[in-house]
């Protein structure tokens, strides 16, 4: 995730969070170098990285079923401390306004779910039980909050849909059953942004059986009537032949530029705002 246009986070699959400074960038298409290692787990993943307002950094352990939060003290992170156990599979998380995280918990149909975990007083280590929203989803990987309509967008890999579970502000609560937005077909949808204008970005990892490609993919917020475009734009697409590279996680940083990785290429690139 980008704070900034100068300062991103990212998590790999040995188990480590990762601070990358763009300032050191010799290529903002190329992989991001020097990096320093935040966290290390038990030989699991990182995924789901997101920040609080105040700069405070959440990520799932998945192979402990943990997400953690490390503490921003004004020049560095504080350790990790737990702050939910007991989760499956969490590949994706996002915080609204309040505080309250939403982690989706990459399983298999009829396992897969959404679940909140909200957020108490007390600091930014405090959250009460996990609860579940939504459930017998599709391998839900990445998951976005939109600010405007409070609605949870989460990208369903196992069934090839970017679903939306719609908040109901007179009883404070989420639809329990998912819609899908949209009329785009995808393969595999993986990770999925609502951007500083509100647009919502979305990845395809694996090629497309109707179009032949993947890539990064936009819907357009309209603030006249509080809706996504029904076709998602392609903003990057890769074919099958030569640019294969499983695109799985994205980002938009507050000027609109695009960060993305493509984890068969191991890389790290970014699309920049015009």
């Amino acid at each position: 995730s980008c704070t900034s246009p100068s300062f991103c986070m990212a998590g790999d699959g040995s188990g480590r969070a990762l601070s990358y400074d763009r300032s050191s960038w010799s290529d903002a298409s190329a992989a991001a170098s020097p990096r320093t290692t935040l966290y290390t787990g038990t030989g699991t993943q990182v995924r789901g990285i997101v920040f609080n307002a105040a700069g405070d950094l959440y990520f799932a352990d998945t192979g402990n079923g943990d997400i953690l939060e490390m503490t921003w003290n004004g020049s560095a992170y504080d350790t990790a401390t737990v702050v939910a156990s007991g989760l499956s599979s969490v590949n994706g998380l996002t915080i609204d306004a309040s505080g309250d995280l939403f982690a989706a918990e990459d399983a298999s149909y009829p396992s897969g779910e959404i679940v909140e975990l909200p957020k108490l007083a007390g600091g930014p280590t405090t959250f009460g039980a996990a609860q579940v929203l939504a459930t017998d989803l599709y391998s839900p990987t990445g998951i976005a909050f939109n600010p405007v309509n409070h609605d949870l967008y989460f990208a369903s890999f196992g069934n090839g849909k970017v679903e939306e579970l719609a908040y109901d502000s007179a009883s404070a609560t989420y639809a329990s059953t998912p819609t899908v937005l949209g009329t785009t077909t995808y393969q595999n949808p993986a990770g999925i942004f609502v951007g500083p204008n509100d647009n919502l970005f979305v990845t395809d990892y694996n090629l497309n059986s109707v179009s032949d490609a993947g890539g990064v993919y936009e819907y357009v917020w309209s603030s006249a009537t509080s809706t996504y475009a029904a076709s998602a734009t392609p903003i990057y697409t890769y074919a099958g032949s030569g640019g294969y590279s499983n695109a799985n996680y994205v980002v938009v940083d507050r000027s609109g530029n695009i960060f993305f990785n493509e984890s068969s290429a191991g890389d790290f690139g970014e699309i920049a705002y015009d």
